[in-house]
């Protein structure tokens, strides 16, 4: 909802105690990617160009984020993706005019390699997919990704993972506190 300010997020009405679990979801609910996952989008990628994003847990979120925006009602996330933002205002869109008001060297630097990087990274996709995604689509999932993902603590067994979890992606907008999601194996969530 909107705090009194006007911000879409989520607001306390008490205070949380530092341990306390505000919000649990169960593994099919969230939108989540891993060092050594299986491929989500066989269907969309290839396995083993899958297995080539190693490392690239924006990239696989972004592709995950769209899939299932194309998918629409079909999608078990469509109420999900209905509340993500449809634009987003990053150094990603920024114009070289809009770059340049930056007016910080490496600020603007840093701008730049960005948007040439994940320019470079969308070309060598559109050479290996199938039906692959728009510029503005891939930007779009990246953006997505990069302010609403989750680091998920899956204890001493497995690595850790990014995720995506409805709800929980409210409460990582405040720069005092320190969200974090971990993996519950007496309840089998994340919380």
């Amino acid at each position: 909802g909107e705090t009194p300010a006007g911000i879409r997020g989520a607001l306390a009405l008490k205070d949380i105690r530092e341990d306390e679990v505000i919000v649990a979801a169960p593994k099919d609910a969230v939108l989540m990617t891993q060092e050594g996952d299986k491929n989500p989008l066989p269907q969309w990628m290839s396995d083993d160009n899958w297995d080539d994003l190693k490392g690239f847990w924006n990239v696989k979120m972004a592709l995950r984020l769209i899939w299932e925006r194309r998918l629409g009602e079909k999608s078990r996330f469509r109420a999900y993706m209905r509340v993500l933002p449809e634009e987003y205002s990053t150094t990603l869109f920024f114009t070289a005019e809009e770059i340049d008001q930056l007016q910080c060297p490496q600020l603007m630097e840093c701008a730049l390699d960005d948007q040439k990087y994940f320019l470079w990274v969308w070309e060598r996709l559109v050479q290996i997919m199938e039906d692959p995604p728009s510029k503005e689509e891939f930007f779009w999932g990246l953006a997505c990704a990069g302010s609403r993902t989750f680091t998920a603590d899956f204890g001493p067994q497995e690595p850790n993972g990014e995720i995506m979890c409805p709800i929980a992606d409210m409460v990582n907008h405040n720069e005092r506190s320190a969200p974090a999601m971990r993996w519950c194996e007496d309840t089998q969530t994340f919380e």
